[in-house]
């Protein structure tokens, strides 16, 4: 079997280019810090289903005509985004490949945060109306009306607004906006995003008449069952995080290599595969191919090792080891509580942000660009708990207790549960990781050498 020495900062080198303090050898090249620093963007753990939906809006829209209004909820980094883009994709691929030539609908995109009312009518009519000159001023009643008529009379659009819930003062524009729904010759699908669980019932009753929509919840299968008397809440959140990471686990295994290719004699098909097309596969690198049968092969062969349980408990608590971060959201924390006027929750994580990055983390981590959901939701939820109890100190424990009790915190249970449902994204005071990002550490190499040194050998020889 091969062995690889890693250095700490997590470079593949000789051993002269590792520290001689710290070296580690890898039984196999790389896996684990491969494993836990990856991400693939395309792949939407548990939203098959809501991506199913939208696409499917999508392409009635444009093959049948069949207008619809879709309402996408969930909180700040739920895939709200991410879904509707990789619905937008996929649609566009199906109409593409059809024989019927189907027109592919126009696609308005508009973040309400950014963009107002009358800066959307703009874009529409700048989309819709090819002599359309948006330098021109218009009066704001002409605007609105002449993008409401093209919206009508457009052929077949898919409008999106994302935070629309920015748009709840402008009930107006709302109200002719969801009345287009009760249009007979407008063909538009209309997909609108919130952050905002009472977003209808914050809408007046006049524009909730007019406003008929089919719910897509991405908190939907975050749900956490309500929790026996007598367990242990820490435990069941552990045992919840090891069957997301076995299923990230299979959600990495790359290409699935056919028998009857010649690179793959000798060697026998995994049985837990991404199947391919054979244009796919041609399209492959042949000196790629040998590299996607090892990778394969080397998780299966973890994922089929009697120790799995183990490993996967022994990964999901490298990567909840956050006591680090928690230390340093104390100390940033503390700071601001100093301050004669107290932030707004959201000038605070900003605020945070540029402390840390100022901090120089430790050079051997990815660059500090920016709190993670999940960061940003434990923030959040600290402040409100601080407010509560009128105090500036919190402990970790009281704050997961007024996640799991729905007290203390604002949208505390959904914060909870999105943040035990993206492990990955957690950090620990080192660590941010995108969620739109590839090829980003999620756990520092340092980090995942110090742990690895205790692993017992059963489970080191597994990586």
């Amino acid at each position: 079997m091969s062995h690889v020495r890693v250095p700490p900062d997590g470079s593949l080198g000789d051993e002269s280019s590792g520290s001689p303090e710290s070296p580690f050898i890898w039984t196999r090249p790389y896996v684990l810090p491969r494993l836990l620093g990856t991400y693939i963007p395309e792949k939407l753990i548990g939203l098959e289903q809501q991506l199913k939906t939208v696409k499917l809006h999508i392409l009635g829209t444009a093959r049948h005509g069949i207008s619809s209004t879709l309402l996408i909820r969930g909180l700040r980094g739920s895939g709200k985004t991410q879904l509707i883009g990789l619905a937008i994709a996929q649609a566009t691929r199906e109409l593409n490949s059809d024989l019927d030539n189907n027109t592919l609908p126009h696609i308005i995109q508009a973040d309400a945060i950014s963009v107002d009312p009358l800066q959307l009518c703009s874009r529409i009519c700048s989309v819709l109306d090819e002599g359309f000159d948006p330098k021109k001023r218009a009066a704001r009643h002409l605007l609105l009306e002449k993008a409401m008529e093209l919206l009508v009379n457009g052929g077949p659009i898919v409008l999106i607004i994302e935070n629309i819930d920015n748009y709840l003062a402008s009930g107006s524009f709302l109200y002719k906006l969801f009345d287009l729904c009760h249009s007979e010759t407008r063909t538009i699908c209309a997909i609108y995003t919130t952050r905002v669980y009472k977003f209808v019932s914050s809408l007046p009753m006049r524009v909730q008449s007019r406003f008929t929509y089919e719910l897509v919840d991405t908190m939907q299968n975050l749900s956490l069952a309500p929790i026996p008397t007598g367990h242990n809440l820490k435990e069941l959140a552990h045992k919840a995080s090891i069957s997301f990471l076995r299923q990230f686990i299979l959600d990495r295994l790359t290409l699935a290599i056919p028998d009857s290719h010649p690179l793959s004699a000798g060697s026998p098909e995994p049985t837990l595969k991404k199947v391919v097309d054979k244009q796919s596969l041609l399209s492959i690198e042949s000196s790629k191919l040998f590299d996607v049968i090892a990778w394969n092969d080397a998780l299966e062969e973890i994922l089929r090792s009697p120790e799995i349980e183990d490993t996967l408990s022994w990964i999901v608590s490298l990567i909840r080891d956050c006591y680090l971060y928690l230390q340093l959201t104390s100390a940033i924390y503390l700071s601001f509580m100093r301050c004669p006027k107290k932030p707004s929750v959201d000038a605070f994580n900003h605020a945070a942000v540029l402390y840390i990055q100022s901090s120089h983390p430790d050079q051997q981590a990815q660059a500090l660009e920016g709190l993670s959901n999940e960061a940003c939701y434990l923030l959040g939820a600290i402040i409100d708990y601080c407010r509560c109890q009128n105090s500036p100190m919190f402990t970790l424990s009281n704050v997961i207790s007024a996640f799991s009790s729905g007290k203390g915190a604002h949208l505390s249970t959904q914060m909870y549960q999105l943040m035990q449902a993206s492990i990955f994204e957690l950090i620990d005071g080192k660590i941010v990781v995108k969620r739109q990002s590839s090829w980003r550490l999620v756990v520092p190499m340092p980090k995942i050498l110090e742990f690895s040194k205790r692993l017992p050998e059963s489970i080191r020889i597994l990586f």
